[in-house]
C-alpha cells in the first residue's frame, strides 16, 4: 500500500510510516486490538 505512493513530496511521510510501522510490528504490538481487556495479556506483555 505504501508502496504505491509515489508523489516526490510525500516519500519522507511515506519512509517514515513505513519505519514507524516496522518498528511496531518488531516488537509485537501487532498482537494486540483495542478490543482486547489488559487482563488477558500475559504478564509479560501487559509490561508486568
Amino acid at each position: 500500500m505504501l508502496g504505491e505512493i509515489d508523489d516526490p513530496a510525500a516519500l519522507p511521510l511515506v519512509e517514515a510510516t513505513r519505519v514507524a510501522l516496522e518498528r511496531v510490528a518488531d516488537i509485537g504490538l501487532g498482537l494486540l486490538s483495542l478490543d482486547r481487556a489488559t487482563s488477558t495479556l500475559s504478564a509479560v506483555r501487559a509490561g508486568a
